[in-house]
């Protein structure tokens, strides 16, 4: 698992949330964090160029699909990650 290998998280919340023909799944962990350029488009374009498909991969999959993903830091430690897609298409 992802959280494991590259975050070293020891705790990870997930919430699934479904409103207004949205769907929303949050994730939360404690790891190592991510800083905005880790999580930039220009990084993750670059990052795609050399094989490494993780986050930006992630984000043209559900982009095509009407959704978004957003990963930032979260405050005290650790990453926020929601990803949105429609549900009444």
């Amino acid at each position: 698992m992802n959280v494991v290998k590259h975050a070293r998280a020891h705790r990870v919340e997930l919430t699934l949330e479904h409103t207004d023909g949205q769907a929303r799944l949050i994730v939360v962990d404690d790891g190592v964090g991510v800083t905005d350029d880790d999580v930039s488009g220009e990084r993750l374009d670059a990052q795609m160029a050399t094989g490494h498909l993780g986050l930006a991969s992630r984000r043209v999959r559900l982009a095509a699909a009407g959704g978004s993903l957003t990963v930032r830091a979260r405050p005290g430690g650790g990453t926020v990650a929601i990803a949105t897609v429609p549900t009444d298409r």
